[in-house]
């Protein structure tokens, strides 16, 4: 599901708690799990920092952490 992101809100930034903060980003495909209902996300772009993702299922807000590619 297509997820949107957006720049966080002083409210938005309150309703973070810290197990969605920094949620794992999987950097070859720009997708990452919901961390309310584990509903795989699709974002069209690494969001920037202080943005948030909104889940498009459970509307949970959440943050992504840095993308790391894998290395061999």
């Amino acid at each position: 599901m297509k997820a949107n992101t957006h720049t966080a809100t002083p409210y938005e930034e309150r309703r973070l708690t810290a197990s969605h903060k920094d949620v794992d980003l999987i950097a070859s495909g720009y997708e990452c799990c919901c961390p309310s209902c584990d509903i795989l996300c699709n974002l069209i772009e690494i969001p920037r920092e202080g943005d948030v993702v909104e889940c498009p299922k459970c509307d949970t807000i959440f943050t992504v952490g840095l993308a790391e590619h894998a290395y061999r």
